[in-house]
């Protein structure tokens, strides 16, 4: 036999070779099994568990993939939106709940309206259909309303629209109500200007103490622009005093005799009719009169609907089956029983007369009587 010249190092060389393990079957893993020799004995994909726990601040590139897109939620409404809340799970919220977020509540989404295909600066935009979503150039804003004719394409401003109403009002010289006025002072008639209207509050004089005296309720009209302040003597001529019936005021009726007695008609003490008779002829019925006397009789003072008393102020007693007449300022008054009138009645006993009026009665008014005696 021949002998094989040892080869250096081979032997130890085979000493140390690693012996193959049985057979595995090829494929591609992300993972693999090896066993102390370092030889690949497995192969598995990668499972949930197989990931670390990292930091997503370490990631500096490509595309981060997380479940359910970070919401902290296992599932999400259809049709909903999320809302940020902190550190916890995203909040769900409607589309009401979304523009109430926004501040979008009154806000709704019917149409989007067309602009027009150009407009004019200061202008208001109009409908330029009847579907609502479209708009054109519009009206002009004025400040200053024209004297010459209403004009459709164009809107005033308020404070257009008040000047032109005060001018129109100053032009007419309509009257304007100014308020009330206290007359208990006899105050002076006020500066005004032509329809400047005023209402007596309180009775007295207006125009100063030798002014005009009016009732509550009266009016007062300017007649002359730029009328100053002043007392009945000065300015008087350029104001209206208009007089309103009130308590103490007596009405007519719409006609009457000539020359005929005035007479009340009814209680109220605030009408009177036509007598029927003037005083000739009640004269003339005074079968067998012997002899008449006037009286006149002023400075008696009484307050309204109150009985004044005159004693001893005739000269002789009225004879019997005559008719005595009493006026008052030239108004005739209806004859009552003594001792029980009523308002607008008087009468006599002896010497003595009774008076009770619906009126306040002052030292300046007349009493006349007329009687037979």
């Amino acid at each position: 036999m021949a002998k094989i010249k040892q080869i250096d190092g081979l032997q130890t060389a085979l000493d140390a070779k690693v012996e193959k393990n049985a057979n595995i079957t090829g494929a591609t893993k992300c993972k693999i099994t090896y066993d102390a020799k370092g030889l690949v004995t497995a192969g598995a994909d990668l499972a949930a568990t197989d990931i670390p726990t990292l930091d997503i601040v370490n990631k500096t590139s490509g595309t981060l993939t997380v479940a359910r897109g970070g919401t902290g939620k296992t599932t999400v409404t259809a049709n909903s939106y999320l809302k940020g809340n902190g550190t916890g799970a995203l909040v769900e919220r409607t589309y009401a709940e979304v523009k109430t977020d926004l501040g979008l509540q009154n806000a709704s989404n019917y149409a989007a309206i067309k602009k027009a295909a150009s407009s004019t600066v200061g202008k208001l935009p109009k409908w330029n259909v009847t579907t609502g979503d479209e708009i054109v150039d519009g009206y002009d804003v004025v400040t200053a309303i024209s004297s010459s004719g209403a004009e459709d394409t164009k809107i005033p401003t308020e404070a257009a629209v008040a000047n032109a109403i005060s001018t129109a009002l100053a032009a007419a010289d309509a009257m304007t109500y100014k308020g009330v006025i206290d007359c208990s002072t006899n105050p002076n008639y006020p500066a005004a200007n032509a329809g400047d209207t005023y209402k007596v509050s309180v009775a007295g004089k207006i125009g100063g103490a030798s002014g005009v005296s009016v009732q509550v309720g009266y009016i007062l009209i300017c007649t002359v622009d730029n009328t100053v302040t002043g007392d009945h003597a000065t300015v008087g001529a350029n104001w209206d005093v208009i007089p309103i019936n009130n308590a103490g005021e007596v009405i007519g009726p719409s006609s009457a005799g000539n020359l005929r007695i005035a007479v009340f008609d009814g209680t109220t003490g605030k009408l009177i009719k036509d007598g029927g008779k003037t005083i000739a002829q009640i004269e003339a019925a005074v079968a067998g009169a012997s002899t008449q006397e006037k009286r006149a009789l002023t400075g008696k003072e009484a307050t309204a609907s109150t009985v004044l008393t005159m004693t001893a102020v005739l000269g002789h007693s009225v004879k019997a089956d005559t008719i005595p007449q009493l006026t008052i300022n030239g108004l005739a008054y209806e004859l009552g029983t003594y001792g029980s009138l009523t308002d607008g009645q008087w009468a006599h006993s002896g010497t003595n007369v009774q008076v009770k009026m619906p009126f306040a009665i002052e030292t300046t008014d007349v009493f006349i009587i007329t009687y037979n005696y």
